[in-house]
C-alpha cells in the first residue's frame, strides 16, 4: 500500500516514510505494467506518455462537464443503499439536515 487508508488516516504514525517510498518505487502497479510493456517491446515510453496525456485530458474534460451539472439532490445520498434505511443512517441524515438548516449560507 502506497498511502493512507483514508483521508482521516495518517500512516506515517505507524509506517516509516522510507517504507512508503520504497513501495512506491518498487511496487507501483502502473510503473510495473509500463515497464513490462516496454520490456516486451509492446509499447514505447512515448506511446505510454501519449496515453497518459490523452487520459488526463479526458478526465479533465469529464470533470469540467460534471462541474456544470446542477447539484445532486440531498435525498439521493441516502437512497438506494438499503431496502430499509437503518436507524444509524436515518440519524446521520437527520444530523446533516439540521446542520444544513443551521448554516444555510455555507451551502448552496
Amino acid at each position: 500500500r502506497q498511502g493512507d487508508h483514508s483521508t482521516s488516516d495518517d500512516s506515517s504514525q505507524y509506517r516509516p516514510l522510507e517504507e512508503v517510498a520504497k513501495v512506491e518505487e518498487e511496487a507501483d502497479p502502473i510503473k510495473r505494467i509500463n515497464l513490462f510493456l516496454m520490456n516486451q517491446g509492446w509499447m514505447s515510453e512515448e506511446e505510454i506518455e501519449g496515453i497518459v496525456s490523452d487520459e488526463r485530458q479526458a478526465v479533465l474534460k469529464a470533470l469540467a462537464m460534471a462541474e456544470k451539472r446542477p447539484p445532486t439532490k440531498l435525498d439521493t445520498m441516502f437512497e438506494d443503499v438499503y431496502q430499509e434505511m437503518p436507524l444509524s443512517l436515518k440519524r446521520q441524515e437527520d444530523e446533516l439536515r439540521k446542520h444544513l438548516k443551521k448554516y444555510p449560507d455555507k451551502y448552496s
